[in-house]
């Protein structure tokens, strides 16, 4: 009758232990999963703060160059006659929109962010594990 409880007790000890080993494999991967929910919210707040501030930033920067004040500056000076200032003056606003714009666009798209802070190889490996 004591080897048969001796037994007894191993085979639950074994399964408690198992068990026990088991709920902490699922609560560390529990916990990496909210771990990495957490850190892409915070970079993407991070992301947003930044694109704010880079928004406010160039609009100081293109008032303090002189959208305006530069190339009619520069035509003003220029020896042509006024339609083609004119066309100057277009076309120096509009490069004045678009360049800025592109840079910004590809400097803070959400694809760069997340393969330069690391986040996409991250998600990868915790849905790959769980």
């Amino acid at each position: 009758m004591n080897q048969f409880v001796e037994g007894l007790r191993r085979v639950v000890y074994d399964a408690t232990v198992g068990l026990v080993r088991d709920y902490q494999t699922k609560i560390l991967e529990l916990v990496k999963i909210e771990a990495a929910t957490l850190y892409v919210n915070l970079l993407q707040a991070l992301r947003r703060q930044v694109i704010l501030l880079v928004t406010v930033l160039l609009c100081l920067l293109m008032i303090a160059i002189g959208v305006f004040a530069l190339p009619l500056a520069v035509i003003y000076f220029l020896p042509l006659t006024p339609l083609v200032k004119a066309a100057l003056v277009l076309v120096f606003g509009a490069l004045y929109i678009t360049v800025p714009l592109l840079a910004l666009r590809s400097m803070l798209s959400e694809k760069r962010w997340m393969q330069s802070t690391g986040t996409e190889d991250l998600i990868s490996r915790v849905l790959n594990k769980s």
